[in-house]
């Protein structure tokens, strides 16, 4: 409040350069702001998909930092992120270099990393990291490579 006083002659007064002019647009009267009009879905397991989820990291999620030499060097390496009871489902070990095969047609080697706060059927991917340039979020299905 006091830095709103700083431009009224007195508290509650008018301002020191006079008016500031006319409010051009006025709100619609007895029609209530639409703020959110698209509210999504509520989330729902699908029976053998995946919800993909990117990952950020500090160092390599930005697109033109991830090119970097200095930021190469401190970067994490691909990895694919899920908990133990989706890793169990997919027959993967945490710290396994695996080959999984998103949607049946990008095949991705990475290694599984184990993370409990990780909801079931979802799947964290770093963002950036080489090999998941091309990854959004959204629902795919996950398959370990056959060997």
């Amino acid at each position: 409040m006091q830095s709103i006083n700083k431009y009224q002659i007195e508290v509650g007064g008018p301002l020191h350069d006079g008016d500031p002019g006319l409010r051009l647009i006025e709100p619609e009267k007895d029609k209530a702001p639409n703020y959110f009009p698209g509210i999504p879905e509520e989330f729902q397991v699908r029976s053998g998909q995946y919800f993909l989820l990117p990952v950020y990291h500090i160092f390599g999620s930005e697109e033109l930092s991830a090119q970097s030499a200095a930021i190469i060097k401190v970067m994490p390496q691909p990895y694919v992120a899920m908990n133990q009871n989706t890793a169990h489902m997919l027959q993967l070990e945490d710290n396994i270099i695996n080959s999984v095969t998103i949607n049946g047609e990008q095949e991705i080697q990475a290694k599984i990393k184990i993370n409990p706060d990780i909801p079931d059927t979802v799947i964290g991917f770093p963002i950036g990291l080489p090999g998941f340039e091309s990854l959004a979020p959204g629902w795919a299905s996950l398959q370990k490579a056959m060997e």
